[in-house]
């Protein structure tokens, strides 16, 4: 049996286990517990998280295809430095370029796919954070796949890629998961009514609440690599 990971024990044969060591990975990332720069040593993860290399090398690949890692030649990986407001910067260009694909292509978007996500999110009980960042995913998804130009949607899903992280640790972190289904619905029932202009509009504020969490959450970070 592994060490704790997320809270909770699991071995090497626990199927969620690479998920699980991704996740705790990506939580002292986002809480700054490795420097810029830093490399990180499979030998020494591997002992802190109580994981065979396998699990661990799965997580590092997705932590280096987001960008939150570089792999370099002999010296495998290393914690990359982030640009000043590069965050704010990725939120911003996902937003321009999200909002002109479902305005230029909203009459090719699947309506059925949408009515199925609505349907997962409206029920009385809100939903829970991995099935909120479930259905986000397939809305976004959506709204890429109604563009027929693939070059567009190859560059917003590399800035899609590259927000996930950030996603995921809302998903499961202590935001209002009520306020969360709500962001989502909005932009769900305005495309389902017809109204383009309301979905945009919808669509623009989800990216806007959600740069705004993430710039209190790095604010945080900053003011206690400060303390400490």
């Amino acid at each position: 049996m592994g060490r704790l990971v997320d809270g909770a024990p699991l071995g090497d044969a626990h199927p969620s286990l690479s998920e699980a060591v991704y996740r705790q990975l990506l939580s002292k990332l986002l809480a700054g517990a490795y420097p810029a720069c830093a490399r990180l040593r499979e030998e020494r993860l591997c002992a802190e998280l109580g994981v065979s290399r396998t699990p661990l090398r799965e997580a590092l690949i997705r932590l280096v295809r987001e960008g939150f890692l570089e792999q370099q030649p002999r010296r495998g990986c290393l914690v990359r430095p982030r640009r000043e407001n590069e965050l704010a910067d990725l939120m911003e260009a996902r937003s321009l370029l999200e909002g002109l694909l479902l305005r230029t292509y909203f009459q090719r978007l699947d309506l059925a796919g949408l009515r199925d996500l609505e349907a997962r999110l409206a029920g009385p009980i809100p939903p829970s954070g991995a099935e909120i960042l479930a259905v986000d995913e397939a809305l976004h998804d959506l709204i890429h796949a109604a563009c027929p130009n693939r070059l567009l949607v190859e560059c917003v899903k590399r800035y899609a890629l590259q927000c996930r992280p950030y996603r995921v640790h809302r998903s499961e972190g202590g935001a209002d998961r009520a306020a969360m289904a709500e962001e989502r619905l909005a932009i769900l029932r305005a495309i389902l009514s017809g109204d383009a202009h309301g979905a945009a509009e919808a669509l623009a504020r989800h990216f806007r609440v959600s740069g705004e969490y993430f710039s209190s959450m790095n604010a945080t970070v900053g003011d206690s690599r400060s303390a400490g």
